[in-house]
């Protein structure tokens, strides 16, 4: 899968597919404390962990994982990712963190769109789902406004 380049591009923001280059960028936004505790990333984050996580998504043939890149600005400040996909049942999980000095600007609402467009029109898929941790207020707020529902709460699914 991941070895079809795609470039998904949008009014402010550009979702690629991510370069080696892009290590010091990623470990420069995702080190920081408040975007560890509400995803799987560890902290502290090394710019070791950006460096395999850019190789192992290079790599993988079951999921895409986009680096988010402002159109006007290089450099990317967060990344989406569309995993489990199963053809079959035509589903996927979806993941993102953004910088936190991009919070509350509409970027990942926009960032969001794109990669619903890839996965509905480009993979035919017909469901993504989403899992957020229950304190984290924002994403909460941002998944509802897109559409999700609340389907439950799945207690002790991550352990951090």
């Amino acid at each position: 899968m991941q070895g079809r380049a795609y470039l998904l591009r949008g009014k402010r923001v550009i979702l690629r597919r991510l370069r080696h280059s892009d290590a010091r960028h990623i470990h420069k936004h995702a080190k920081h404390k408040e975007i560890a505790r509400f995803t799987e990333l560890p902290h502290p984050y090394r710019l070791k962990h950006a460096k395999d996580f850019i190789k192992k998504t290079i790599k993988s043939k079951e999921e895409y994982s986009f680096g988010v890149e402002l159109r006007n600005k290089k450099g990317v400040i967060g990344i989406i990712t569309l995993s489990k996909i199963d053809s079959e049942h035509k589903k996927a999980r979806i993941g993102f963190w953004l910088s936190r000095k991009h919070h509350g600007k509409g970027i990942m609402s926009e960032a969001l769109f794109l990669i619903f467009d890839f996965a509905f029109n480009k993979l035919n898929l017909n469901r993504v789902s989403c899992s957020v941790f229950e304190d984290n207020i924002t994403s909460h707020k941002l998944v509802e406004k897109l559409g999700f529902k609340h389907e439950g709460i799945s207690r002790q699914e991550e352990f951090k």
